[in-house]
């Protein structure tokens, strides 16, 4: 048998999987948007801009913009003209941009699997955890952070498996762009996080060509720029370098202090309105030259739910946060006492289980309907083992069997690197990688607001399946050698492009 004929037999399977994978997400999401919830646009919520802003000139409201990073403001803007322009409706369209954004990610993971898990026992029970979660439907089909949050991520590990394989100025690029693109929609994935992953794949091209070294060189100095031009243009327009104004807000959470312009005026819903006196405080706060800015001036959004990117929110939190850090420096034990709180009523629980009621589904007013709550059910009982209920109202306390699964989890695959140190390929690289974008996640969730810290888990959430399932394997190869089925022609199996 000649050696085409050969690959083409070894591929076949891996296309086969594929689209059983594929299939699979089509259908669930199918099912999820015609039968559970259609397509939604929260325009309350607080991480996106009044959509009278975003379509009276969406540049100058981007411009504006200073509670976060705006990729997601962007695409919500965009969204909007366009609905504008063809009389489609805004949440229609969420669904025709994101779904299929959903089935890359899910392609991104199956290519991922497929290198990285050798049995196919191993790999499908990952790929299942992955593609019958139902908070990955409701992901997709809601306008927010989360699915891109998943995309990104997974490219970024699909990248990284490419580049360690043969580093080339070409393929950093590769790996760089989707966390360039997550670093623009996520605070959470500060400008850091991306220079130590340049640092990382610099590292371990090892020695190159002088000429390939300039390359890779040249593009690493390029993202970091990249990285840092939203915060350099905050600091322009607005005085910090940063890609978030509300860190102070953040970091304040759970500690006893609190603004009371951002308490009276914007931690509020929409049926409540703002307390006058502080209304005319955080007015008085806009400056001259942005009174004819609805994303700097506005008080409320159109439907009356408050405007987090008030130009009062500016001091108030960077007040805020000062007032942490001093509760902090006076009581550190308070950092670890809100650890754990966050950890147990928020971290470790099922990610499609609000952690303020401790209903399923995020919607307070719009809960799951019971056949979703079922299928929630379902999987949080057997992937996260939920043997009581809480809330925080209850105090912190344990309710799920992951809480203790966890740590165990990430602590597997990091003994597996310990012991392979001095001899990493490609594939401990990318183990390595997706392990500290885990942990990274982690400690920012638990040391800074981690209320929601399940949902926040989520999108690395994939990452901690497939390293536990690696680790396993890893312990299985001592024991046994893997199946040959993925690596005829005497070669590894080449890594799909989603």
């Amino acid at each position: 048998m000649d050696q085409l004929a050969r690959f083409r037999l070894a591929d076949r399977p891996a296309r086969l999987e594929a689209a059983a994978v594929l299939l699979t997400y089509a259908t669930l999401s199918a099912v999820w948007l015609l039968g559970v919830q259609g397509p939604q646009i929260p325009y309350h919520y607080w991480q996106l801009l009044p959509a009278g802003a975003l379509r009276q000139d969406l540049w100058r409201a981007l411009a504006d913009l200073h509670a976060q990073p705006p990729l997601l403001n962007f695409v919500f803007g965009a969204l909007l003209h366009t609905a504008d322009a063809t009389g489609i409706a805004p949440e229609t369209l969420v669904a025709i941009v994101q779904v299929p954004l959903g089935a890359v990610a899910v392609l991104a993971l199956w290519a991922l699997s497929w290198r990285l898990l050798p049995r196919p026992a191993l790999r499908r029970a990952v790929l299942a955890l992955i593609v019958l979660n139902p908070f990955i439907y409701a992901s997709f089909s809601h306008l927010f952070y989360t699915g891109y949050e998943l995309t990104f991520l997974a490219l970024t590990a699909l990248g990284a498996l490419r580049y360690f394989d043969a580093p080339t100025p070409r393929r950093l690029a590769g790996l760089l762009a989707p966390a360039l693109l997550l670093v623009s929609m996520r605070a959470l994935f500060h400008p850091i996080w991306l220079l130590l992953l340049v640092v990382f794949a610099l590292h371990a091209a090892g020695a190159q060509r002088i000429r390939q070294r300039r390359g890779l060189l040249a593009v690493a100095l390029l993202a970091a720029m990249l990285a840092c031009a939203w915060p350099a243009k905050n600091l322009m327009r607005f005085g910090f370098f940063g890609s978030s104004s509300w860190t102070g807000y953040n970091l304040a959470r759970g500690l006893p202090v609190r603004s009371p312009v951002l308490s009276a005026v914007f931690d509020r819903n929409a049926q409540t309105p703002p307390d006058p006196r502080w209304r005319a405080l955080a007015e008085s706060a806009v400056p001259r030259w942005a009174r004819n800015s609805p994303a700097l001036a506005d008080i409320a959004k159109e439907d009356g739910s408050p405007n987090w990117n008030h130009a009062s929110v500016l001091p108030a939190s960077q007040l805020l946060g000062e007032q942490a850090v001093q509760a902090l420096r006076a009581r550190p034990g308070r950092l670890w006492r809100r650890a754990r709180n966050y950890y147990l009523t928020g971290f470790s629980t099922f990610e499609g289980r609000n952690p303020y009621t401790g209903e399923l589904g995020w919607d307070v007013a719009r809960p799951d309907p019971p056949h979703a709550a079922a299928w929630s059910q379902l999987y949080e009982t057997v992937v996260l083992q939920r043997f009581a209920a809480g809330r925080p109202t209850q105090g912190p306390r344990a309710t799920t069997g992951f809480a203790f699964l966890f740590p165990l989890l990430l602590l597997a695959p990091a003994a597996l690197l310990l012991r392979r140190r001095g001899r990493w390929s490609a594939q401990e690289r990318t183990v390595a990688w997706m392990g500290f974008c885990t942990v990274w996640v982690t400690v920012l969730i638990l040391t800074v607001d981690g209320m929601e810290g399940n949902r926040m888990r989520y999108p690395v959430e994939p990452f901690v399946f497939l390293m536990a399932a690696w680790a396993l394997d890893g312990w299985l190869a001592r024991r046994s050698p893997p199946p040959a089925a993925t690596c005829e022609a005497g070669r590894p199996p080449p890594t799909p492009q989603p």
